[in-house]
């Protein structure tokens, strides 16, 4: 039997890219077991875990390195391939359920870059609250609850997930403000609402002046560089003209001359054999033959 080269198993295949087939919270396979908030979440944090080519493979290895050796830690005595199948259950396209916390919060420090950690676990504490219908996402958290822009949206795609982190860092490198108002699900006091809106308002009217004045800036620094342009030239246009007008001169200051030069040279000769001459283009023969006319013309010219 000849040997077969070129298998294509049924199912996922091993270390197949997760975002793949899960482009957006429309893509789970258990739709009917999770909510839009549960879908949300997990599509955040397997959208922020993924590689470049969408697969989760290398955040769980950095999982295993940081924590496998500790027999009290959840990850103790697992396998890369065993700790794939059982985090399937709640990161992917055929998840079941939410992730805990506390793997949330394990797996997002070993896997997400230090300066864009803060900004994840914001975003990733408040959808986690929404899922679960809770202020907090446990009792020793300290840190901020934020919601992504899209928070709202149903359904949310893989691009505005990866848009909302662009912008998020846009906001806390230009604009180093508190950039995290949490929006409520249940409601509250009327003055914490407008404060936490006016937090935000506050944030997003000094990215729009940051941006505005960068575009300012640039037009202006267009125009500058416009005017330095138009004006160097005006300057050679300036000097070419000088030029021309120089040589235009001194062309028919010789013109004049060799004119001059021929007719002395036509009233020495005879007219006939000089109109052949110059009618042949020979007019410098002709003049050479009259070493008078050649060596002193002012006497003649006069």
């Amino acid at each position: 039997m000849k040997p077969q080269t070129e298998a294509t198993p049924r199912g996922r295949r091993r270390g197949q890219a997760v975002l793949t087939r899960l482009r957006s919270t429309d893509d789970f396979t258990n739709r009917g077991r999770l909510d839009i908030d549960e879908r949300r979440l997990i599509l955040f944090l397997v959208t922020v875990l993924a590689d470049d080519e969408g697969r989760l493979t290398e955040s769980y290895r950095a999982l295993l390195l940081a924590h496998a050796h500790d027999n009290r830690h959840w990850t103790h005595g697992k396998t890369l391939k065993s700790l794939q199948s059982r985090a399937s259950k709640y990161l992917g396209r055929s998840a079941e359920r939410i992730p805990a916390w506390d793997k949330i919060v394990d797996i997002l420090r070993v896997a997400v870059p230090h300066p864009d950690l803060d900004i994840v676990l914001a975003d990733a504490a408040g959808l986690y609250c929404r899922a679960i219908g809770a202020d907090r996402p446990a009792e020793d958290y300290r840190g901020e609850l934020g919601l992504p822009i899209w928070a709202e949206a149903d359904p949310v795609t893989v691009d505005m997930v990866q848009a909302g982190l662009r912008a998020s860092r846009w906001l806390r490198d230009e604009c180093p403000v508190p950039t995290y108002a949490p929006l409520p699900r249940t409601p509250v006091d009327g003055k914490e609402a407008e404060k936490d809106y006016r937090a935000l308002l506050e944030v997003l009217i000094r990215a729009f002046r940051h941006l505005d004045a960068q575009i300012h800036d640039y037009q202006e620094d267009q125009d500058t560089q416009e005017d330095q342009e138009v004006s160097t030239l005006r300057a050679e246009i300036a000097k070419l003209r000088e030029q021309n007008r120089i040589l235009t001169r001194k062309n028919q200051q010789l013109t004049s001359r060799n004119m001059r030069l021929a007719r002395v040279a036509v009233e020495a000769k005879a007219p006939e054999e000089a109109s052949r001459l110059i009618e042949q283009g020979k007019a410098k023969r002709l003049i050479e033959m009259f070493p008078a006319a050649r060596d002193a013309p002012s006497a003649r010219l006069g």
